[in-house]
C-alpha cells in the first residue's frame, strides 16, 4: 500500500533574479533512519536506505517538482490543482553526495517570495509516496522498524520553522506520517550553539586564524609563554656549551703544543 510521507529540508542560499523571481539552493532530504509521527501519535522509525533513496527513478521524480506554500490539504499536487497551489518549481539538477540530496528551486509567487525574504518561511518539506517493507534492523547504529521503498516525490512545500503550523492543516490517513523532529531539543541545541559562537575568540596559530573558545586562547598563551621560556633556557645552555667547547679547544691546542716540544708528554 502507498503511504504519504512529509520530510524536512533546509534552504541553503538564495538570490533574486533580474526578473524578480527568487532562486534558492537547498538540501531537501538525505539517507538514514527517520522518525515519523503517525496518525495515532505513535512514532515509527523508517530506514531511507541509499539503495532506495538514490535510485535513478526516485531522484528523477524530484526534478521539476511543484513548490507549494505549506503542504496542501489535498496532499497531492496534480494537473487539476497545480495552478491553485504551485508557487514555483524545482530545477532539473538534482545532486547527491551519497547521503545528502540537493537541488535548486525557483520561486515565482510574490507572496511566497515575501515570506522567504522576511524569514517567515525558513524550511522545506518534501511530500512523497512510499511503499513500506516490514523490516527490523539497524543502520549506522540506529534502529529502524521498516524500510521505505519505491520512493516517488510529488511536491516540495515551503514551511515555517517548527512543524505545528503546517501539520495542523494536514488530515492524515492511516499509514500517512510526518517526520518527527524534537523542536525543543533543536531549539536548545541552536541556542546553545549560538551562545558558544558568541563566546568564541580569534586565535592565531602560525599563519592560520581560528575561532576558538576562550579557554583555548588562555592555554595557547600559556604554551607560548612556556615555549619562550624554554627557548631562553635553551639559548643559555647553548651559550654555556659554546664556552665549554671554547675551553676544550684551548686545552687541546695547549696539549698539542706541549706534545710538539716534548713527545713524552
Amino acid at each position: 500500500m502507498e503511504n504519504q510521507r512529509y520530510d524536512s529540508g533546509r534552504i541553503q542560499d538564495k538570490h533574486v533574479n533580474s526578473d524578480g523571481f527568487l532562486n534558492l539552493d537547498a538540501t531537501v532530504t538525505r539517507t538514514g533512519v527517520f522518525k515519523y509521527r503517525m496518525q495515532d501519535g505513535s512514532i515509527l522509525s523508517e530506514l531511507r536506505h541509499p539503495d532506495d533513496v538514490l535510485k535513478a527513478d526516485s531522484l528523477k521524480s524530484m526534478e521539476m517538482l511543484p513548490i507549494t506554500l505549506n503542504h496542501p490539504s489535498e496532499k497531492v499536487v496534480n494537473a487539476k490543482n497545480f495552478n491553485k497551489l504551485a508557487v514555483g518549481f524545482t530545477g532539473e539538477k538534482v545532486t547527491n553526495d551519497g547521503r545528502l540530496i540537493n537541488t535548486n528551486l525557483k520561486i515565482t509567487n510574490p507572496k511566497a517570495i515575501e515570506s522567504i525574504n522576511n524569514d517567515e518561511t525558513t524550511e522545506l518539506s518534501l511530500g512523497y509516496s512510499v511503499i513500506l517493507v516490514p523490516e527490523i534492523g539497524e543502520f549506522n547504529g540506529e534502529r529502524y522498524d521498516c524500510r521505505q521503498t519505491e520512493i516517488k516525490y510529488n511536491h516540495l512545500a515551503l514551511v515555517k520553522y517548527g512543524r505545528a503550523g503546517h501539520e495542523a492543516k494536514l488530515h492524515l490517513d492511516s499509514g500517512d506520517a510526518i517526520q518527527h523532529i524534537d523542536d525543543k531539543k533543536n531549539k536548545n541545541n541552536s541556542n546553545s550553539q549560538k551562545e558558544k559562537n558568541m563566546n568564541l575568540v580569534k586565535v592565531t596559530v602560525g599563519s592560520l586564524n581560528y575561532d576558538a573558545a576562550p579557554e583555548v586562547e588562555v592555554e595557547l598563551k600559556r604554551l607560548t609563554v612556556d615555549s619562550v621560556d624554554l627557548k631562553t633556557k635553551l639559548d643559555a645552555k647553548s651559550s654555556e656549551v659554546v664556552k665549554v667547547q671554547a675551553k676544550l679547544d684551548e686545552a687541546t691546542e695547549k696539549l698539542t703544543a706541549l706534545e710538539a716540544v716534548d713527545p713524552q708528554v
